[in-house]
């Protein structure tokens, strides 16, 4: 394990998480009756599926690295390590972007979206964060563990397409489960949108230091300003190019010059 940790954090990823989604589609005899019936998104073995990420990278960063390598994990979720304007970048620029994009395409017939009341809006995306396991649950492995191994081994676009292909193909299975969100999208659509959050996330991860907090945050945004903005799934998958499209050629997949072999400071 010890000589593989990339290869031994996805197959650790992919095992428990598909075996969850196995059971959950074809094991229904063996499941306690509160667990075989009901929303998917509300069963226990769900957010232990989707954790599956944060829980491989904790036990295979105590294995690999001990107590000082959990404490610089641990470290890389303090907040004022990172500048103020990537707070602000998210939690205000992505939203803004995406009511202007709605505008836009509202032009052509597309629904526009709406000013929200900005207190409610971000109040809202306090219980999202605690009901939607995917922003904790997934970045802390995708992007704590297995991203920083990557660079180590490629340069960061190389790196960050394969990390989010990744990504992508892991949520196979909840294609073929109802009642999950990505159960009424087309795979293509899913895949093109991890790829998207992984390079923002890559670009953020190179200059603050791999603060894994801008990146929950970059996750839980695109997870849900859509839906409190009601702007439709399309307009904020070309938002998300957009961004990505902006950061590639802008040379922010680039690392940069004094990091001296780290990401440099925010």
């Amino acid at each position: 394990m010890k000589a593989r940790p990339l290869l031994s954090y996805f197959v650790m990823v992919f095992a428990i998480t598909w075996s969850i989604a196995a059971l959950s589609l074809f094991g229904h005899g063996l499941l306690p009756k509160a667990m075989a019936h009901g929303p998917a998104s509300a069963n226990p073995l769900f957010y232990l599926a989707v954790y599956a990420p944060a829980f491989s990278s904790l036990l295979l960063t105590a294995i690999f690295d001990g107590v000082a390598g959990l404490r610089k994990l641990a470290a890389r979720f303090i907040p004022w390590r990172v500048g103020f304007q990537w707070y602000l970048l998210i939690l205000v620029g992505y939203p803004v972007a995406l009511l202007i994009a709605g505008r836009v395409t509202g032009l052509f017939g597309a629904p526009q979206g709406h000013l929200p009341n900005w207190g409610q809006f971000y109040y809202a995306l306090i219980p999202a964060l605690a009901a939607d396991p995917g922003p904790l649950g997934e970045e802390l492995g995708w992007r704590g563990f297995a991203l920083p191994r990557m660079l180590e081994r490629w340069k960061p676009l190389p790196a960050t397409l394969i990390l989010g292909l990744i990504w992508g193909v892991w949520h196979l299975p909840a294609f073929f489960i109802a009642g999950l969100p990505q159960s009424h999208l087309l795979f293509l659509a899913l895949l093109l949108g991890t790829v998207s959050i992984s390079v923002i996330d890559t670009w953020i991860f190179l200059r603050t230091n791999g603060n894994l907090l801008p990146m929950i945050l970059v996750h839980l945004v695109i997870n849900h300003c859509g839906k409190l903005l009601g702007i439709p799934f399309a307009t904020t998958g070309a938002v998300g190019a957009v961004c990505v499209l902006a950061i590639v050629f802008a040379g922010g997949l680039r690392v940069p010059q004094s990091a001296q072999g780290e990401p440099a400071a925010g």
